[in-house]
């Protein structure tokens, strides 16, 4: 009985030494990339590791990038940095004595965004258009000064809505701005209605002659040459329709 006791604790001995000991401790340990450039919104990265260890493990990591192990891959999640400061930390990683070290930098502040157009038109009737955003801050708000337009920014899908009233009156313009941290740009939008330079006539004052049909020579005169005598002509940008889309 004691005899089997024993090597039963032999048994447990060498068991325990077995799953506390590395017996194939790593001679060398290589990340690729050793480096992670992250924009404010975040973004996931994947870290090639090479050892000839059994195993390697993370032993430390910024607390605002999660990691998680795959194989011979480390998956890293920079989160979005909403704190205004760029940030930098070190992910470490170990196989047996073997030390590997991993530099994560992240900007605090937007640097770039671009709708997908910058002209937006209408016609008279209004209605309501989208376009979208391509952002590395992920945190831009749309608005306008403009009370015939009303703005929504929808931040799952990265998309501006722009709706419009119908327009009774002139041609019109005004501007949807885009704006995050430092950097800002607007969209330009119109709508159609009647023209603008006639006013709905079809036709348009004359500049040469402002608009009498005359040229003025002290006391004499003589027919406009730009008009012909008539003191206006078919608007150009209208066409002498009047409406102007």
């Amino acid at each position: 009985m004691k005899k089997v006791l024993f090597v039963l604790t032999a048994l447990m001995v060498v068991i325990v030494c077995m799953m506390g000991c590395d017996f194939h401790p790593a001679t060398y340990l290589k990340v690729s990339p050793n480096s992670i450039s992250a924009a404010k919104m975040g973004k996931t990265t994947s870290i090639n590791i090479d050892t000839d260890g059994r195993k390697w493990s993370v032993k430390q990591h910024p607390d605002w990038a999660d990691v998680s192990q795959n194989g011979n891959k480390l998956f890293v999640e920079v989160q979005p940095n909403h704190t205004g400061m760029n940030r930098e930390g070190t992910i470490i990683i170990t196989s047996s004595k073997q030390v590997a070290y991993v530099n994560v930098r992240q900007n605090g502040l937007a640097t770039s965004f671009a709708p997908t157009d910058t002209r937006i038109h209408f016609d008279k009737n209004g209605g309501n258009k989208s376009l979208y955003m391509s952002s590395d801050g992920g945190q831009w708000k749309a608005s306008t000064e403009d009370d015939w337009l009303t703005v929504y920014s929808y931040k799952n899908d990265y998309s501006v809505t722009i709706y419009c009233k119908k327009n009774t009156g002139d041609y019109r313009k005004g501007k949807v701005t885009v704006q995050e941290d430092n950097i800002h740009l607007n969209i330009e939008v119109t709508q159609g209605g009647t023209c603008d330079i006639c006013h709905g006539s079809g036709q348009a004052s004359c500049g040469f002659c402002g608009g009498i049909g005359r040229i003025y020579y002290g006391i004499y005169s003589s027919p406009c040459p730009s008009c012909g005598g008539y003191g206006s002509y078919r608007c150009v940008t209208c066409g002498g329709t009047g409406e102007r889309e």
